[in-house]
């Protein structure tokens, strides 16, 4: 319709007419994409409040396996801090089963394997950058940042257990019977008696002490580390919980 009028206009050389005519014809498409730009920003915002919403619930369902983890990594630390001790003191005396048992749990590993797949799919597909509120979205990537060096402390925690911890129990404990006071394995490892449980050769061993003093710190870097990403785990769920993008 609008085009029919500004040919009449032409035709009639109403020179004002065809301003007027142009105008609208300016402002209408002017304003058809402010409106589509509108309605996509809205739909992007409304889609990155979903992806948020399911990150907060993954973070809240990640409680328990962090308390897991906590647990776990508190067991190993403590055995290897206890077997230190009790090598040192010999109090109370330290039989071979209990020196398995110790030795055993202290060896034992376990990387931290929860996986934040909807934190993944937000910082894939570009969705933290339109976060706009800068105070969470630092408080994300320091989120980030101590999520890696969780990772990294494992990745480097393995390459130590393989290359220090392993090779010295190998040459000084009994491995058999170390595994054998672990419960699902007691009944697939025989216990070889052609070699005898030495504890003074093991309290005399630098190379068992230094690795076993290793292993204590390392799992106490592990456990420091999980429960500052813990507090900030908390500071984020609340941040979501408060906040819009």
């Amino acid at each position: 319709m609008i085009l029919r009028r500004i040919v009449e206009h032409v035709r009639t050389q109403n020179w004002t007419a065809i301003g007027i005519d142009f105008v609208i014809v300016v402002l209408g498409v002017f304003m058809g994409i402010q409106l589509g730009n509108w309605n996509e920003a809205r739909a992007d915002d409304e889609l990155l409040k979903s992806q948020l919403d399911s990150f907060r619930t993954e973070l809240i369902m990640a409680r328990s396996d962090l308390d897991d983890l906590e647990d776990y990594y508190t067991a190993r630390s403590n055995a290897a801090a206890e077997l230190r001790t009790r090598l040192a003191t010999d109090e109370p005396p330290l039989t071979e089963d209990a020196f398995g048992r110790l030795a055993f749990s202290a060896i034992r590993d376990f990387q931290f394997n929860i996986l934040y797949r909807n934190f993944e799919e937000l910082s894939s597909s570009g969705a933290l950058a339109r976060i706009s509120d800068g105070a969470l979205r630092d408080l994300v990537f320091r989120w980030d940042n101590e999520l890696a060096a969780i990772r990294n402390v494992d990745v480097t925690g393995e390459e130590f257990r393989a290359t220090t911890i392993l090779p010295s129990y190998s040459s000084t404990t009994v491995f058999g019977n170390a595994y054998q006071q672990y419960e699902p394995y007691e009944d697939i490892i025989t216990r070889a008696d052609r070699f005898e449980f030495d504890v003074d050769a093991i309290r005399a061993n630098l190379e068992f002490d230094n690795a076993l003093a290793l292993r204590h710190v390392l799992m106490v870097q592990k456990l420091e580390r999980l429960r500052a990403f813990r507090i900030t785990s908390e500071e984020l769920i609340a941040a979501l919980e408060e906040g819009a993008p």
